[in-house]
């Protein structure tokens, strides 16, 4: 039996509803129903399974079991988690940028030690990477490499409270082993990339980097020290158990592990590369819309994504002067938006929007995707026709599809854009106050899920298609432009 029809048995008994009561009362065939309540045919319309459920007087709580025994029947149990698992770290990237307490020193300081010392139970343990955080980030140290991974909570919850104190200059490294059968549910490595981007976030100088393997056999209580913080003064290992570890200051020692460090790191892959978008448009121009164009591609904006039909008379009726390096920025992003424009249209986009978003942007010419400091003002009346005409138009085209979803249905924050390309890589454009960043994902499995998500989430049955987004844009604008 499935695990839909054995929850169907077990709320039908439940509710004290019989075969027959059930089949009159749904409308089908008394055979049809016992086959789906004993596995025997798999119950794949939804049409069949809502006219079913809505007869078995459920609560909330129960039509949602159910609802997930269909989902897990339907698609699989780890394609479901997967999906589900995508959607939390969609969620927690509204607060991902809030973290714990500020960072406080704690015990003597590392300068008391000699050439090394064992430390014995969590709280020493604790003590001890404290004491290397305090020293690195107070004498504005310029390297700390971390092999740990994002599972061990102590280690990584001392890691995020550094984020007020670190200096501008200080290299964060972290190595981290990706599980190859992605864990016991198929989401470890899900679960490990919701704290490399809370790091990515904390961090303006961090690379994270991983390699495959078995994490139990990589990071199990078999292994004596398999964890390493590590400056250019002080190492710490740490047990897999969090409860001993040694500390060294011997200069020799720690000159050593910090060699063997990069000796590893050399052989890892990126596993997320962030920096400043101001910055990597001037850096990489016409390049890098090139990196993450290219197939079908999905994203999610809180915005109208209008990027790609900008034009150079737009750009530089709207583009701050005060931005530093305006010039040269102006001239990158008319490059830019031009190689936007024409890698997208080689493939296929669909883009999942914010309905009441949209509306707002017809109102009023306020693009919530950009920090305010970029823009002179907001986009006149005019330009709200041109660049909706251009998306209309592009929808027409066949390369550009639009889903427009509901705040109650799918809540997109204005911090955040995501896109997702089939067999790539995921991007997240991050922006807040003058902080404007992008995030690269390059780990196929994580990316591959993102997509996954992103694709089934278009499709829901809340979602309105392209053509009657297409519709609902041209009623707007026609009631207010």
């Amino acid at each position: 039996m499935s695990e839909l029809s054995e929850k169907l048995e077990y709320y039908m008994n439940v509710k004290g509803l019989n075969l027959a009561e059930l089949s009159k009362r749904s409308q089908i065939d008394r055979s049809t129903v016992f086959q789906y309540l004993k596995g025997k045919r798999p119950l794949h319309s939804r049409e069949q399974f809502q006219q079913i459920t809505a007869q078995m007087l459920l609560t909330p709580e129960e039509q949602e079991d159910l609802d997930q025994a269909y989902e897990i029947t339907r698609i699989g149990r780890s394609r479901y988690l997967r999906r589900k698992k995508v959607g939390e770290i969609i969620a927690s990237l509204f607060t991902i940028d809030q973290y714990p307490e500020q960072y406080q020193g704690q015990g003597m300081e590392m300068t008391s030690l000699k050439d090394c010392m064992v430390v014995r139970g969590e709280l020493e343990v604790s003590r001890a990477l404290s004491r290397l955080l305090t020293d690195v980030c107070l004498r504005g140290g310029k390297r700390l490499d971390v092999l740990v991974q994002p599972s061990c909570r102590m280690a990584m919850g001392l890691l995020f409270m550094l984020h007020d104190y670190v200096p501008s200059e200080l290299s964060i490294r972290q190595i981290i082993c990706l599980d190859t059968n992605q864990g016991g549910d198929g989401c470890y490595n899900l679960d490990a990339m919701r704290s490399i981007l809370q790091c990515g976030i904390a961090f303006r100088n961090y690379q994270a980097l991983y390699y495959y393997g078995n994490v139990s056999e990589h990071f199990g209580h078999m292994n004596i020290l398999p964890y390493l913080f590590c400056t250019d003064r002080y190492a710490v290992f740490v047990a897999s158990d969090g409860k001993s570890g040694m500390v060294y200051a011997n200069s020799d020692v720690v000159s050593y592990l910090g060699d063997e460090f990069r000796k590893m790191a050399a052989k890892c892959r990126p596993l997320m590369e962030s920096g400043d978008v101001v910055e990597q448009w001037q850096r990489h121009g016409i390049a890098m819309p090139m990196n993450y164009i290219g197939g079908n591609s999905y994203e999610v904006t809180s915005g109208v994504c209008t990027v790609q039909f900008w034009n150079k008379a737009l750009i530089a009726r709207y583009l701050n002067p005060g931005i530093p390096g305006y010039e040269r920025l102006k001239e990158m992003l008319c490059d830019y938006v031009k190689a936007l424009y024409e890698g997208k249209r080689k493939g296929h986009v669909t883009v999942i929007m914010n309905g009441e978003s949209v509306r707002a942007f017809i109102q009023t010419g306020i693009l919530r995707e950009y920090p305010s400091e970029f823009m002179t003002g907001n986009v006149t009346v005019e330009d709200r026709r041109y660049l909706l005409k251009c998306m209309l138009e592009a929808m027409e085209e066949g390369w550009y599809r639009i889903c427009m979803v509901s705040e109650e249905c799918f809540r997109i924050s204005e911090r955040w854009e995501i896109v997702a390309n089939q067999g790539r890589q995921v991007f997240l454009q991050y922006s807040i106050g003058q902080d404007f960043r992008v995030f690269d994902l390059r780990e196929p499995d994580v990316s591959e899920a993102f997509y996954d998500y992103m694709e089934h989430l278009s499709q829901g049955d809340d979602v309105l298609d392209g053509e009657s987004s297409a519709a609902q844009i041209r009623e707007w604008m026609e009631e207010y432009l």
